[in-house]
């Protein structure tokens, strides 16, 4: 991105309109006689009131009585906008675009000169300093007799010549981008021997890495061996991917009543979002992720696709409410996986060689199975369904328990291998399917109210298994193998 003016609006009023960009910069002047001048106020019909004049103030020419004075409004509103300079005689508006989110005005000053020099870039604001760079110089230079306006400066874009009396315009706008830091003025030269007044600014450019778009699309932001973060927003519309190579801050791609596309964060120690309201959210990534990462996928009114880490050791969550919540997936990681929703369904919660837990919860929906395999510690596999059905949950080589509830539906089998923990099944107004152990040390239980319950099996078992209860259909139990 870079920064630049947007559009310049003028009148020989008091108010112009203009339809402004989200989270643009308006730099507005406004002039007066002496007396005036320094008493003139700028408010909007989207942002309100502007505060206090920028430094240094009013900047006047007494011989003439004329002075010149300007303000600033950062992170503007998006629409139509009427700006009004209240005791003003004339207004100008610049909207800059690409400006710093939260250090955007780095310097401002003004003067006036008596008859400047003839030569070029004579007609100048005394120096002001670019802390930070890239950054804009805007100027504004009036032509107290009323006379010709000056032109441009050096380098200096012109927006044009503004405030027509009806014998011609008086003054001139301009800017310019420096990609250097020091001392910088913004400059003109004089087009009619006069007493000239002239104010300027320096707005920083935003951080490499940002993309931001309102009632349309968002492109990608990339940030790469940067230290900064890589964002995407996108406000009634869409927001491509965020992404951050080796980067330690984050990726962020952020849609409202839109899409979201991936964030992505590769070998970062920061995080990967992707959030959407209103549409879709789809997977935010990271790949060999250490330190204190977090990959959410977080969906409302639409659909959450994956989250996913590689050799991460923090949470992965996707989330979705009204709708589905597809798989949140954890490979050997230290944390847990973790996929809800709410009145419709959520897919598989899945751990691979982690210590931590994989939970899947549904209500008014259906459950696909969680899953953890190889899994040490306290290993939890659970799936719990209300209203609707609840697959298998499964744990493999696991200490801890494999646990699949269903309430007024179905519970597929609860299966655990080489565990010392148990397998349950429960199921309340549908079925219970078989509860499952195998060389396993502890109970094994199906339980089944108004619906069947499949028999609950233990192989090569060292504590008493098998126990099995039916209600309004059967029961079948079947007890461990005699020894002989």
């Amino acid at each position: 991105m870079t920064i630049s003016v947007l559009q310049a609006a003028q009148a020989f009023a008091d108010n112009v309109t203009l339809t402004v960009s989200a989270g643009s910069t308006l730099w507005v002047v406004g002039g007066a006689d002496v007396a005036g001048t320094s008493g003139i106020t700028v408010s909007d019909t989207r942002n309100g009131s502007y505060g206090a004049a920028i430094t240094p103030g009013a900047v006047t020419d007494a011989t003439n009585d004329i002075g010149l004075i300007a303000f600033r409004k950062l992170n503007a509103a998006a629409g139509s906008t009427t700006v009004t300079a209240t005791g003003s005689a004339v207004i100008l508006v610049l909207e800059i675009g690409d400006v710093h989110a939260t250090s955007s005005l780095q310097d401002s000053d003004g003067q006036q000169q008596t008859t400047p020099a003839a030569t070029t870039d004579a007609v100048t604001t005394p120096s002001m300093t670019v802390t930070n760079q890239p950054a804009l110089v805007v100027g504004c230079s009036l032509n107290c007799g009323f006379g010709t306006a000056p032109a441009a400066g050096t380098s200096f874009t012109s927006h044009g010549t503004i405030w027509d009396p009806g014998s011609g315009a008086i003054a001139r706008a301009e800017s310019r981008r420096v990609t250097a830091t020091g001392g910088f003025a913004a400059t003109f030269t004089r087009a009619a021997s006069a007493n000239h007044v002239t104010v300027g600014a320096i707005f920083r450019e935003a951080d490499a890495g940002a993309s931001t778009g309102s009632g349309g699309s968002s492109s990608a932001a990339q940030a790469t061996a940067g230290t900064g973060k890589a964002v995407a927003t996108g406000k009634g519309g869409s927001s491509s991917a965020a992404q951050a190579t080796a980067a330690t801050g984050k990726a962020t791609a952020t849609g409202k009543g839109g899409s979201e596309a991936a964030a992505q964060a590769t070998a970062a120690t920061g995080k990967a979002t992707a959030t959407g309201k209103g549409g879709s959210s789809s997977a935010a990534q990271n790949t060999a992720g250490k330190g204190a990462q977090s990959e959410v996928a977080t969906g409302s009114g639409g659909s959450s696709s994956p989250a996913q880490t590689t050799a991460g050791i923090v949470g992965v969550t996707a989330t979705a409410f009204g709708t589905t919540a597809a798989a949140a997936q954890n490979t050997a990681a230290s944390g847990k996986a973790v996929s809800t929703g709410k009145g419709g369904s959520t897919s598989g919660a899945q751990l691979t060689s982690a210590t931590g837990k994989a939970v899947a919860t549904g209500k008014g929906g259906s459950l696909a199975a969680v899953q953890i395999a190889a899994g040490i510690g306290l290993g939890l596999g659970q799936i719990v369904g209300s209203g609707g059905s609840s697959a298998a949950a499964q744990n493999s080589a696991a200490t801890g328990v494999a646990i699949a509830t269903g309430s007024g539906g179905s519970v597929a089998p609860a299966q655990a291998s080489k565990a010392t923990g148990k397998a349950t099944h429960t199921g309340s107004g549908g079925s219970s399917n078989a509860a499952q152990v195998s060389a396993g040390k502890s109970a094994v239980a199906a339980v089944g109210k108004g619906g069947s319950v499949a028999g609950a099996q233990v192989t090569a078992g060292f504590n008493p298994g098998g126990e099995t209860s039916g209600q309004g259909m059967f029961a079948r139990r079947r007890l461990p193998p005699r020894e002989i």
